[in-house]
């Protein structure tokens, strides 16, 4: 991409007020459903969300979103046009996925999960709203590499 994805943020600041947004953003590709098994094609995906919906529940103000493919596009074509090309040019959903979340964040805010990922209590308050939080990838040399399945 041409100028990186750093470019792209200083060309576009992020503006923060406020709380952090009580929303929390999955990405799915666009697969048809299969019989019996829910609304997604796959089940960790179906138990992973009821947890997200136990701990971060609507009754306290929060909101599931699940973005698909064409809603991702949308977001680039918003929010970053000129890097559109580059995003409908990546080889497969996982790495649109991968970038849009990014957009997602960026135009929304909230916390970002991968749909295999399991809420195990709620730390939304523990999240400054001016700052990107990210995971430690345990797998890699510590304090070193970071995932993007929960951000």
């Amino acid at each position: 991409m041409p100028g990186g994805a750093h470019d792209a943020w200083r060309q576009h600041p992020p503006t923060f007020k406020g709380d952090l947004p009580r929303l929390v953003h999955f990405t799915r590709p666009d697969q048809p459903r299969k019989p019996k098994v829910g609304a997604f094609p796959v089940l960790v995906w179906e138990i992973a969300l009821r947890s997200w919906k136990r701990w971060f529940p609507s009754q306290d103000g929060f909101r599931h979103l699940v973005w698909r493919d064409q809603n991702l596009t949308e977001c680039m074509r918003q929010e970053f046009p000129e890097y559109l090309q580059h995003f409908l040019d990546l080889p497969g959903g996982i790495e649109r996925s991968d970038m849009g979340r990014y957009c997602v964040l960026y135009q929304h805010g909230g916390i970002y999960a991968d749909l295999d990922y399991e809420a195990r209590t709620n730390f939304h308050a523990e999240l400054p709203a001016s700052l990107v939080s990210l995971v430690e990838c345990r797998s890699k040399d510590p304090g070193l590499h970071v995932e993007n399945s929960l951000m």
